[in-house]
């Protein structure tokens, strides 16, 4: 039992430092990053969380319970905050201490540390847009239960869980409200998004939009791939032996940042 542990342990070790490869140490918080017209772009709490919700239901995106109790408590992202204040090595540290069990609470504990909630707000205007990115949850979680019937390692199973929730992050919803638009503000916010998952090292930014030309646009001026509808796209960047599918007519949308 304590070879296999050991072996467990140095397998985390070596996967952490072959991840831990970014050029340079982040040192920027997204705590309060400065937005256009006098906008600041912050991690939502919990005074946010109605305006949060009423705003990514524009986008079409329901805000799960999990979701809003963690921006409730402050631990919704709060390990990519740590890693962007403290550095790569508080990062994984962070995400070491919670692989210790590869149950499924423990899973979604991590996912829901690495899930990142921004609000725009002004004191003039109050919260005016929001986005939501969080690592494929579901996907991760399918290869999983793969991998266990399968039989597979433990050490397999860690890697799998690493390369999924520390290389890839998907752009779940960005919402501006009406009186907003056409202001800088979906850009800020989606800009700060791919800032702070550039720094600590991730692969692979994507997304999932419906068919529209404006979207198209603001994606790609960005610096996104669009890819032709229904055409899926593969994690290979991110070492992740799957893909994702688009719904019939829905496009996706992905940034490779390093």
């Amino acid at each position: 039992m304590a070879s296999k542990r050991n072996r467990l342990q140095r397998t985390r070790a070596a996967v952490a430092a072959r991840l831990a490869t970014p050029p340079e140490q982040p040192n920027v918080s997204l705590f309060t990053l400065p937005g256009p017209n006098g906008l600041r772009i912050r991690a939502a709490e919990a005074v946010d969380l109605a305006d949060f919700r009423r705003l990514c239901a524009t986008a079409g995106v329901d805000i799960e319970d999990e979701i809003a109790a963690a921006i409730e408590t402050g631990s919704a992202g709060e390990a990519v905050y740590t890693g962007l204040t403290s550095g790569i090595g508080a990062f994984f540290d962070d995400i070491m201490t919670r692989l210790d069990s590869m149950s499924v609470p423990a899973l979604r504990e991590l996912f829901l540390r690495l899930t990142v909630a921004l609000v725009a707000e002004s004191d003039d205007t109050g919260v005016t847009g929001a986005a939501l990115a969080f690592p494929p949850v579901g996907i991760i979680m399918n290869q999983l239960k793969q991998l266990r019937s399968l039989g597979a390692s433990d050490e397999t199973r860690v890697q799998l869980t690493l390369a999924g929730a520390l290389r890839v992050s998907r752009i779940k919803a960005v919402a501006v409200r009406d009186d907003a638009r056409r202001s800088g503000v979906g850009s800020a916010l989606v800009q700060a998004c791919n800032s702070a998952f550039s720094q600590l090292g991730y692969s692979s930014i994507y997304g999932i939009m419906p068919p529209s030309i404006g979207l198209r646009m603001f994606y790609s001026g960005l610096g996104f791939t669009i890819l032709p509808p229904g055409q899926p796209y593969t994690f290979a960047a991110a070492g992740l032996p799957t893909a994702v599918q688009a719904d019939d007519g829905e496009q996706i949308f992905y940034l490779h940042p390093n």
